[in-house]
């Protein structure tokens, strides 16, 4: 998948950038100014005017009432219920406990990431199937 930004919510928005050949993937929270790397889960805060333009970029694409959210692509969890980890093979975030359609962001591996949870974490490819 390419670069991408995709409101989340009115205070946060999935994004994901590129520093040299390193892909990462992320969240930016736009009411205190910093974004985390997943799946390392690292906050980070602007320390030079090239990454706190990318933020008020980033941050730029937040919700508001009159938008909806775009989708990169959507999957179903077609048999729960299904983990949904910090990172692959990692702690577990919360649990998809009915069949549902779901967010899909990018992948690393078998793993897909989704912010089903109400935050950025993945799912294994096992336990989805991609929407028509």
């Amino acid at each position: 998948m390419s670069s991408s930004i995709v409101p989340a919510s009115s205070r946060s928005v999935d994004f994901v950038y590129y520093l040299g050949n390193q892909r990462l993937v992320s969240q930016a929270n736009c009411d205190n100014g910093t974004w985390t790397t997943f799946p390392e889960r690292q906050i980070h805060r602007p320390r030079s005017q090239a990454t706190q333009t990318m933020l008020e970029v980033v941050c730029s694409y937040r919700l508001d009432s009159s938008q909806s959210t775009s989708r990169i692509a959507t999957a179903i969890v077609f048999s729960p219920p299904s983990n949904v980890r910090t990172s692959p093979n990692g702690n577990i975030i919360c649990s998809v406990r009915e069949r549902r359609t779901i967010n899909i962001y990018d992948s690393v591996g078998s793993w897909y990431y989704t912010n089903v949870c109400g935050e950025m974490g993945v799912i294994h490819s096992s336990q989805i199937k991609f929407a028509n």
